[in-house]
């Protein structure tokens, strides 16, 4: 048992390490962004990345995006996404489309029918929601409290995969 926590522990450093050394690999593109900003707030994120299940992008520190196969997770896991200033720029904006909620749905299903974790597809079954409940945009604290959440239960699930579940997850359609 020790064991176990010791090589979880590990592989989950790991894994942070690897947020933190991702910012120079991050796809930098401009989704939505006058949808989500006032037109008054001209601030530029620090990083963003576009995965096959939506893209996200942070605003302040900690900068770092990457794909955790393949969902997007910007700033700290643990952050929040509280918005910056009063009135100001979020901390972090999630964003997917219509057409991706196809891919949550077949992920959803080979996680549940064919690796029968219903934790994991439970996971992204609430990010799918989350996501049609705020119109593809999250951006307040409680969206991104949630989507944070969520992400984390995924998260732990991807880091007991072999490399062949984590490429499927992670393939562009």
């Amino acid at each position: 048992m020790m064991k176990k926590l010791f090589i979880l522990l590990f592989v989950m450093s790991g894994v942070a390490f690897g947020l933190v050394s991702c910012k120079e690999e991050t796809q930098t593109q401009s989704v939505g962004l006058n949808e989500v900003l006032d037109s008054k707030d001209n601030k530029t994120p620090c990083c963003e990345v576009q995965c096959r299940r939506g893209s996200c992008r942070t605003y302040e520190s900690p900068c770092n995006c990457t794909c955790v196969a393949g969902q997007p997770v910007c700033g700290a896991l643990g952050n929040g996404g509280s918005p910056g200033q009063k009135g100001g720029t979020p901390k972090i904006v999630v964003e997917a489309t219509p057409e991706m909620m196809a891919l949550y749905d077949a992920d959803i299903q080979y996680i549940e029918q064919t690796l029968h974790n219903t934790e994991a597809a439970q996971a992204l079954r609430n990010i799918k929601q989350l996501l049609v409940d705020n119109q593809y945009v999250l951006s307040t604290s409680n969206a991104i409290s949630a989507y944070v959440d969520n992400v984390g239960v995924y998260e732990q699930f991807i880091n007991t995969q072999p490399d062949e579940v984590i490429d499927r997850l992670s393939e562009w359609e």
